[in-house]
């Protein structure tokens, strides 16, 4: 077998070894970034909270504010917000860590979440986080084609 026709082999071999791939890889380059499309805050119980919001490029923080939510149908108050600044057309590793006023924190990174998703989400460049406070904090995150907000 003559050089190009092992070459032309190996590299068919190898293609088609990598195609079925593609549903169940892990998305970890530390290149990918987004736009943050928002932080969109809901409480759905009956009394009103209070926590804080950092927004994390990587793990390391950038942003942080105090977010106060009234309670869920309360007429003195909003139980939703979005936190959107300028800055968050930046492209970033936009993760986010939650603190309530008791001290415990829950968070989510770029990183955490690529590790659960497929390619796709790289044809994406707008990612938004939601914070949803249950009696506890769950946080979950879209990735977009356009801006929400």
């Amino acid at each position: 077998m003559n050089r190009r026709a092992f070459l032309g082999t190996a590299s068919a071999v190898g293609i088609s070894s990598l195609s079925g791939c593609s549903t169940l890889e892990t998305v970890e380059e530390p290149f990918v970034t987004y736009q943050l499309d928002g932080i969109f805050t809901d409480n759905a119980v009956d009394e009103a909270i209070e926590f804080t919001v950092e927004i994390l490029d990587g793990t390391d923080p950038i942003y942080d504010t105090p977010v106060t939510l009234s309670a869920l149908d309360a007429d003195d108050g909003d139980s939703s917000t979005v936190l959107e600044e300028p800055w968050m057309d930046e492209n970033a590793r936009y993760g986010i860590r939650v603190t309530s006023t008791a001290g415990e924190q829950v968070a989510l990174t770029l990183s955490d979440v690529l590790t659960h998703r497929t390619r796709a989400v790289h044809d994406k460049p707008y990612i938004e986080y939601t914070v949803t406070y249950t009696g506890f904090f769950r946080l979950s995150v879209n990735f977009h084609d356009e801006p929400r907000t």
